[in-house]
């Protein structure tokens, strides 16, 4: 037997309008049996009605389901720490559904993998200790954790450096005497028993054990691979310390005993509470995951629907198929949908559709056939979010984010174990393996993907189909990061249509001085497009590739082939399109604007294997010479006497460096064309006044303001976000909508007016006392009749950031956030640039809440942010104000952002009132009475959890 360590509403589009039609007709069939599940059932129960429901993952596990069978979880229930295995086949017409009561729900049926974690005791230096083979810990972890959460967040692992310190939290290596000896400057604590990550190039982390530690040196139990033989060549490219209880330095961070069995966690606040951690359920490096598509060393299974489930804090995966299948004629899975899923903080791989079929027609790797993977969730994965070797398959309108994220490393980092290895594939979002092991004729359309470590794609596959994805930030984590990356010989015949990719980072961190120029003028290492060590016959058409740290295109294979026409390429560090030796393109139409001043439009190696070339337009205003090839830096004049685009065209002007530039990429990240106005000041490439815009779907518009605009638009425009104004100089709007908890009225859907009603709303501002202590001068000459109150919005420089911008604004009825100049139109925020920031929402005796990451905020546009729904928000202190509707806690009477005995007692010796403007109205109808007394006393304590 081959057994291999692989850590291993919806939107209806056309294309898929015949399988929703045969969905339909399948759920209206009679189903055999249908089986509920609810944690207050038992499993002595029948099962087969709602009130006599089962209550273990355990005793599903053990049915023997037939064709159209249901299993039915109550929805807002959790499982925690138990596996479901689904081992049975439906048949196309009859096939069993995995789902939730009622159907759709939002509050989802929770398959956990952690579980509480209890009875911290001080251990000194502000660290608290959890036996967790004592107490109410008992039993729970006997194999031990690999995460850590702190009320639903995931907590941060100790390090040293922080992640916060210089060079990206990295230490210099100094000194590498051999393949396990490491000297740095200075360890100022023993980390023997720890692991230590050692950035061994651009694309790989290396996580080893540390043996042992003498002084500033320490010994690996395995050997240490840098790129070019030695960790410390040109000051090496870095490492940090983890795993290790002398790392906790900062609230929040952890450290597991495995041979003591404790947890560890730093705090300044006092003991710990609102713990869970990942229950690591064997010690075995087979594929689990919280829900299992099959039974491992078992026939593959087939017709068979999950759907509606959350799963979340898997100590490995969290949808997966097994290591293994046999024992079956078939080769693998077929015709599963796996639909309308979240899945969450999966230590390794979000999805797992990777198998060894053995005892088969055909041994392999394979990942099953005619899948439908849609409408799915999956953040906060370590390793992937899917990792494949499935085949005509469709995975659309997924949402992928906050894949492989230093912040969220356990002590294996990216999944890729203690001992070496340089785990060139993790981080990846999405990796489709090579076509003989099956990774074939896929479609992927309509995905969203959303801060990743490293690449959204990497392909090795054949005959896959990438349309109409959207990939925002990529390469948080590590370098050469790319939005699709062909690679290998495998990848053939690979189509990406109307793809937009923005912001390629290409994280650089580390204390490696030769890349210091790409850290520092270019932001980093990335690339939109890659087709790559022997990748052929690619078509790339009508895609938009907006500010890529290093290439927008590239095409570097001896003797690949591929069609590039119609794609629009906007900014890149290096240039837009890098071409290497031998590639043979056919290259028509595209139009690539570079608003770099250093950075060229063409990087050509060798003119002579260009291939064909017509219709583009090429610009960069800065410099003349933004063609480099073989023979120099040339114009495109030069250019064209290569006898490579010879009928081109170029901008009608120039700029200074230095100054902002005038062409800006407007963006439409929609499955529908948008049509705006965007003021007056603008032309088209060609010249042509433009007063609006109207973009296809998917598809970009590059334009050029008469004016030079007073800011930076490097990751173009959203044109669903498009705001008035002229010549490049409207301001940067945030249209942000957020509840209250205390005037929230579920039968309206909206929050009471009692304050606006009594004219007890201020004129001014509210937030110039303790705490806030905010100096605006934000005041109205009239309230409008909508108005439910003032808030304080705060612009933050990530987590744990300092205050950049912070402005008052007021609150309707609705829950939109709006600007004191007209009382209708966004908050606005003036000349904020174009970045990613966290943003904090504050109110007087409501808790503060804060974006879950930092989100990108683009200048001269309105930027969307909504709260109401949780997604959005970091940590757990939004109060359920309706079914899938979440609102700001009341209860925080002296707005010190804890909710406590204090805030209970202030309020009970509160004198009742009427008409006034007071934090101890907690409710927020004008009064203090019993009403807020009472809504006290049902607020639990609480604190404000601020990123």
């Amino acid at each position: 037997m081959k057994v291999f360590k692989f850590f291993t509403t919806l939107l209806i589009c056309s294309f898929m309008l015949s399988f929703f039609i045969n969905i339909k007709e399948i759920e209206v069939l009679t189903a055999n049996s249908t089986y509920y599940i609810s944690t207050s059932g038992s499993d002595t129960n029948s099962g087969t009605a709602a009130n006599q429901a089962f209550k273990t993952i355990a005793k599903v596990n053990s049915l023997s389901l037939t064709p159209g069978d249901q299993v039915l979880f109550n929805c807002g229930d959790i499982w925690e720490g138990e596996e479901l295995t689904i081992k049975n086949s439906g048949t196309q017409l009859n096939p069993i559904k995995i789902s939730s009561n009622p159907a759709n729900c939002t509050n989802k049926p929770i398959i956990s993998g952690s579980k509480d974690v209890s009875g911290f005791a001080s251990s000194g230096a502000n660290r608290y200790v959890a036996d967790l083979n004592s107490g109410a810990n008992a039993g729970k972890f006997t194999n031990g954790i690999n995460q850590v959460f702190g009320s639903g967040n995931r907590l941060q692992l100790g390090r040293y450096p922080n992640i916060d310190a210089p060079e990206g939290g990295y230490m210099n290596i100094t000194g590498q005497s051999n393949a396990t000896t490491l000297d740095f400057a200075s360890l100022p604590q023993s980390f023997s028993g720890g692991n230590v990550h050692v950035r061994g190039m651009t694309w790989y982390i290396e996580n080893h054990k540390i043996q042992s530690q003498l002084g500033n040196q320490i010994t690996t139990q395995t050997n240490v691979n840098c790129w070019g033989g030695n960790c410390a060549t040109n000051g090496g490219w870095g490492a940090w310390i983890d795993n290790s209880i002398n790392t906790l330095d900062q609230n929040g961070e952890w450290y597991y005993d495995l041979p003591t069995n404790k947890l560890y966690i730093y705090s300044t606040t006092g003991s710990p509470a609102n713990i869970q951690a990942s229950v690591v359920n064997r010690t075995d490096n087979r594929s689990f995951g919280g829900i299992n598509l099959g039974q491992d060393m078992s026939a593959p299974i087939s017709n068979v629907i999950v759907d509606n489930f959350e799963v979340r804090n898997s100590y490995r995966h969290g949808i997966a198929a097994p290591t293994n299948f046999e024992g079956s004629s078939s080769q693998q899975s077929s015709n599963i949908v796996i639909t309308n899923n979240r899945i969450l903080n999966s230590a390794l791989i979000g999805l797992n559709l990777f198998t060894w079929t053995f005892n088969s027609a055909a041994d392999g790797w394979y990942g099953g056939t005619d899948l439908t993977v849609l409408g799915n969730t999956i953040d906060g994965a370590n390793m992937n979010a899917i990792f494949m070797a499935s085949n005509n398959s469709n995975f659309s309108n997924n949402k992928i984010q906050n894949i492989a994220l230093l912040k969220n490393f356990s002590p294996v980092g990216m999944g890729c174990g203690l001992f070496g290895g340089d785990c060139t594939e993790n981080g990846n979002a999405v990796v489709i393996s090579k076509q003989l092991d099956n990774g074939k004729n896929n479609q992927f359309n309509l995905n969203q993907f959303n801060n990743l470590g490293t690449t959204a794609v990497l392909d090795y596959g054949g005959g896959n189909a990438f349309g109409k994805n959207y990939i925002n930030t990529i390469g948080l984590t590590k370098a050469e990061a790319v939005g699709f990356r062909m690679y290998g010989t495998g990848s053939t015949n690979t189509t990406l249509s109307q793809n937009i990719v923005i912001n390629g980072i290409g994280n650089l961190d580390g204390t490696n001085n030769d890349w210091d120029v790409f850290r520092i003028d270019r932001g980093g290492w990335a690339w939109g497009i890659h087709s790559d060590a022997g990748a052929t016959n690619t078509t790339v058409s009508k895609n938009t590739i907006i500010h890529m740290a290093a290439n927008g295109l590239i095409f570097d294979t001896p003797g690949g082939t591929g069609t590039v026409t119609e794609n629009k390429i906007y900014g890149a560090g290096r240039a837009n399109l890098g071409i290497g030796g031998g590639f043979n393109i056919n290259h028509t139409n595209n139009t690539y604007v570079n608003n770099i001043q250093a950075a060229n439009v063409y990087e050509v190696e060798n003119a002579g294997n260009f291939g064909q070339s017509s219709g583009n337009y090429l610009s960069n205003p800065y410099s003349p010479n933004f063609i480099q090839n073989n023979t120099g830096d040339q114009t495109l004049a030069d250019w064209k006497t290569t006898g490579k685009d010879t009928d081109a065209t170029t901008n009608s002007y120039t700029q200074t460096p230095g100054q902002n530039p005038r062409a800006v990429i407007y963006y439409n990240p929609t499955d529908a064309p948008v049509t705006k106005s965007i003021g007056t000041g603008y032309k088209t490439l060609a010249g042509t006044a433009i007063s609006s815009l109207t973009i296809p779907a998917f598809e970009s518009q590059i334009i050029v303001a008469d004016l030079i605009p007073s800011t930076i638009t490097p990751n173009g425009i959203d044109i669903t976000t498009v705001a008035q104004g002229g010549g490049g100089n409207t301001t940067t709007s945030l249209s942000a909508q957020v509840f209250l908890s205390g005037p929230y009225n579920p039968v309206s859907s909206g929050m009471n007016l009692n304050l606006n009603a009594g004219n007890l709303i201020p004129l001014s501002q509210p937030y110039n006392t303790t705490p806030t202590n905010y100096s605006g001068t934000e005041s109205v000459v009239s309230i409008n009749p909508n108005i439910v109150d003032w808030v304080l919005v705060q612009i933050r420089s990530g987590a744990g950031g300092t205050t950049l911008a912070q402005k008052a604004g007021l609150l309707t009825d609705t829950g939109n956030i709006v600007d004191t100049s007209d009382q209708t139109s966004p908050l606005n925020l003036g000349n904020l640039p174009s970045g990613s920031y966290n943003v904090t929402i504050r109110h007087r005796n409501h808790l503060a809440i804060s974006t879950n990451t930092p989100i990108t905020i683009t200048s001269n546009t309105v930027n969307n942010l909504d709260f109401t729904g949780n997604a959005n928000v970091y940590g757990s202190n939004q109060f359920l104000v309706k079914t899938g509707v979440y609102g700001m806690k009341s209860s925080n009477a002296n707005g010190d952002g804890i909710i406590n005995a204090t805030d209970r007692v202030l309020t009970r010796k509160a004198i009742d009132a009427i008409n006034v403007y007071s934090r101890m109205d907690l409710n927020m109808n004008g009064n203090i009475s019993s009403s807020d007394r009472s809504l006290a006393r049902a607020s639990g304590d609480s604190i404000e959890l601020i990123r």
